[in-house]
């Protein structure tokens, strides 16, 4: 069967031909995986095309006259270090916006993270700017860009601040305590530099680095404002007065983590209630604590460590307590063994060597694992029985799905072929070259393909036609 191959014709649409010559009817493997990308960096797409048992090949794009491009190098973001995969990039021109993620550029038996994106911008002549946004949010725009020229996100500027948040709107102390005031901004890497004023320093100061401190009774506003973007500032009332105590009345332990494998860590938050709603306790520290070390140890931080498989129970302390210990929340976690996907066959000598007869019924048994936290799709498991030819081409497949293993974490499969079907052919009477193939796979509930295959040369398995 001849392989189509897809041109653009550069007016938008893409004509079909099979005189491409990107075949060699003397190499014996089967592609099985491609990968479309810029490898000279020119603006050309290139393509690279794997082949189990053969050769590799790589095509050079040599077409003339292309339109203008843009390589968009996405590393890892400037704040939080997340690396580039899904990462989004834009690429704004004079006439309209071109969008792509951060990913593979191809399909099976590839996992490639191709973190340079192309981009064919056709007659554009400008590149107004270049947006890259990370998974969490995190953004940077590059502009002043030429175009047909390789950038990278390493060489953005921060992004002007678009919001200042405070956590709060106002806040009590009492004359001669403090309160560190701690802003977020949208986006998350924006320009943090700030200044911070205070509208009656009589009643409350702040420092360079945002620290009130309440000096006598009275209010002050405290504002915050961008160094880099005046418009964009934020206010916090500092009310200064002889207030009660404020203590910690309840607390709850926040944990976003369902499941705790060995070697693993979670990092666990609280969240306070005090005797003044709407206000934080005066002392907001929490003392944390593991009932078995041995299984997991828990920081002053809150992060748990899991050591080994087990029980154990986490408790959290609030310390701005009105009595001590006596404002506590617990959390039990479960740690298992961590089990990567797999799927085996119970006995590759069952089924390689000896002589299978097709009078007999073949009982094929397969182990398997969806791996920790993931279950097999609603498919269950699929074994294949094939007949390949000398290039691995398929001939014939016989198919049976073992929908009891559908939706299940892990355990053994069995199925029966009858080898006495048509599409079974006795070893003996295949062509040169023709083998059986036995297969299994299995994908998970994320959508992760796992297989087995055995017999992968002529003669591996030996059906027989037996009376």
């Amino acid at each position: 069967m001849t392989d189509y191959l897809l041109i653009n014709d550069g007016n938008g649409q893409f004509e079909i031909t099979q005189t491409h010559g990107a075949h060699d009817a003397n190499d014996s493997g089967h592609g099985d995986m491609g990968q479309a990308f810029a490898l000279t960096r020119d603006g050309k797409v290139d393509l690279l095309n794997g082949s189990e048992d053969g050769i590799w090949y790589l095509y050079k794009n040599q077409t003339q006259n292309v339109g203008n491009h843009s390589l968009v190098h996405v590393g890892y973001s400037p704040l939080h270090n997340i690396d580039p995969m899904s990462a989004v990039v834009t690429v704004t021109t004079e006439s309209k916006s071109y969008t792509r993620r951060v990913g593979s550029a191809g399909e099976n038996f590839s996992q490639s993270l191709l973190n340079t994106v192309h981009f064919g911008l056709g007659k554009n002549q400008t590149i107004e700017e270049i947006k890259v946004t990370w998974r969490n949010g995190e953004v940077v725009y590059l502009n002043d860009v030429m175009i047909n020229e390789r950038v990278s996100s390493d060489d953005a500027d921060m992004p002007v601040p678009e919001s200042i948040s405070l956590g709060a709107d106002e806040r009590k102390l009492r004359p001669g305590t403090t309160y560190q005031i701690a802003p977020s901004f949208t986006p998350l890497n924006a320009n943090p530099v700030v200044t911070f004023q205070s509208s009656d320093p009589s009643v409350a100061s702040v420092s360079d680095s945002g620290l009130v401190t309440a000096l006598a009774i009275g209010d002050t506003e405290i504002l915050v404002q961008s160094s880099v973007a005046e418009q964009v500032s934020s206010s916090l009332l500092i009310r200064s007065g002889d207030f009660d105590p404020i203590y910690a009345t309840d607390i709850s332990i926040v944990n976003e983590s369902d499941t705790l494998y060995v070697s693993q860590s979670t990092a666990l938050s609280v969240e306070l209630t005090s005797s003044e709603p709407g206000e934080s306790p005066d002392d907001s520290s929490v003392t944390w604590s593991s009932s078995d070390s041995a299984t997991a140890t828990v920081s002053v931080d809150g992060v748990v460590n899991a050591l080994k498989a087990g029980t154990v129970q986490i408790t959290a302390s609030a310390n701005g307590a009105h009595q001590p210990a006596t404002v506590t929340d617990s959390l039990s976690i479960d740690i298992e063994d961590w089990f990567e996907a797999s799927v085996t066959f119970d006995d590759n000598n069952k089924y390689m060597g000896p002589a299978l007869c097709t009078n007999q019924p073949l009982s094929v048994v397969a182990d398997y694992h969806a791996g920790s936290g993931s279950t097999v799709n609603g498919n269950g498991l699929t074994f294949r029985l094939r007949h390949m030819d000398a290039s691995w081409g398929l001939v014939n497949d016989y198919v049976i799905s073992h929908l009891q293993s559908a939706d299940t974490t892990s355990g053994s499969a069995a199925v029966i072929f009858d080898l006495t079907n048509p599409l079974v052919v006795p070893t003996a009477d295949l062509p040169d070259g023709h083998f059986h193939f036995l297969f299994v796979e299995f994908v998970t509930d994320e959508g992760k393909k796992h297989e087995r295959g055995i017999g992968w040369a002529p003669g591996d398995i030996n059906i027989v036609e037996c009376n």
